[in-house]
C-alpha cells in the first residue's frame, strides 16, 4: 500500500489511521517519514524520501525490505490487538 501524511501531520508526529488500517491486515506499506513510525511499525513499514527509493520499494523484487511473512503476521496481531477501536476507546 502507498501511504502518504498531510505536511502538519507529519510535521507533529501524527501517523495517519490508513497505516494502522494496513499493517493490522498484513500489507506492505510504503510511505513518507514521520516521527515514530518504525517504533510502532518497525520493518512492516518502509520510507521513502525520494522517487528513486520509492521505485525500488514498490518493486516486487524488494519485498524482503518489509520483514519475513511471520514477522508481518505478527507485527499485524499485534497492531490489531494494541490499535483497534476498543484498545482506544480503553484507553482514554
Amino acid at each position: 500500500m502507498l501511504n502518504d501524511h498531510w505536511g502538519d501531520m507529519a510535521g507533529n508526529g501524527f501517523l495517519n489511521h490508513r497505516l494502522f488500517d494496513a499493517v493490522a491486515a498484513g500489507a506492505r506499506v510504503v510511505t513518507d517519514d514521520v516521527a515514530g513510525l518504525r517504533d510502532v511499525f518497525g520493518d512492516s513499514v518502509a520510507v521513502y524520501r525520494t522517487p528513486a527509493v520509492l521505485a525500488r520499494l514498490c518493486d516486487p523484487a524488494g519485498r524482503a525490505q518489509f520483514g519475513s511473512d511471520d514477522d508481518r503476521r505478527a507485527k499485524a496481531a499485534s497492531i490489531a490487538e494494541q490499535h483497534s477501536f476498543v484498545a482506544r476507546a480503553r484507553r482514554m
